[in-house]
């Protein structure tokens, strides 16, 4: 008998952005974090935070997030992202607040436990192309994610009087004015296995792209072979 089983989650972390420029500069510039809106579960306490979001999940799980942060994306070896400080956030809920948040809160030297602290189910808030907040109630537990936050990186807190819209807005601004600088990480060819566009207009783009940063014809050819558009995913997986 053949012992297969359905795997929860993946040697690929993923990531995904909303746009096809941003995903080939991730290819040709490496993967940068940005700076994030965040709220300290079950608090009223607002941050921001420059990180890079993955989740590790598998290929065929990947329909919603496909749906909420766009269809693009990469898969990347797990390993690779692991030697660069990427590691998994921890979640809590309503019941575990007061034996894990208030000491985090009480210790100076918490910030990355902080910045790796994450809701296991609740609100979150996307702004609209008419810069008012969307919000959506998600298990964030679904997404098994894993987080990049930079050692230089520095949670700015946000006052009472700010509100959901104004940290939203703060970050998107921060991230087109004054991006946060830091080095970026590097993909080389063997750590690519998945590359996600939206449709097959993309394609063109695409090859231009990695052509560029992979002019090695067999990595090339090999890297194009990895590439799946975001309708197969939601189609056939």
């Amino acid at each position: 008998m053949n012992n297969y089983k359905e795997n929860l989650s993946s040697s690929v972390l993923f990531t995904f952005t909303s746009e096809l420029s941003y995903l080939t500069d991730m290819l040709l510039n490496g993967i940068k974090p940005r700076y994030s809106f965040e709220s300290l579960p079950y608090s009223k306490k607002h941050f921001m935070l420059p990180m890079k979001c993955f989740c590790d999940i598998p290929l065929s799980k990947t329909k919603v997030h496909l749906g909420w942060y766009g269809d693009y994306g990469l898969g990347i070896r797990q390993e690779t992202l692991k030697k660069e400080g990427v590691t998994p956030v921890f979640y809590v809920h309503d019941a575990s607040v007061k034996e894990l948040i208030s000491p985090l809160l009480e210790n100076p030297k918490s910030e990355k436990l902080v910045a790796l602290t994450k809701k296991y189910f609740g609100t979150t808030y996307q702004l609209r192309s008419d810069n008012e907040p969307k919000r959506t109630s998600r298990k964030f537990y679904d997404e098994r994610e894993w987080r990049y936050v930079p050692s230089n990186a520095k949670i700015e807190w946000f006052a009472k009087s700010y509100g959901i819209k104004d940290g939203l807005l703060m970050a998107q601004k921060r991230n087109k004015e004054n991006p946060f600088h830091t080095d970026a990480i590097e993909l080389n060819f063997q750590d690519i296995e998945y590359i996600i566009i939206k449709d097959l207009k993309d394609v063109a783009s695409l090859r231009k792209a990695v052509k560029k940063k992979f002019p090695d014809e067999i990595e090339f050819e090999l890297l194009m072979t990895k590439v799946l558009t975001a309708k197969q995913i939601k189609k056939d997986f």
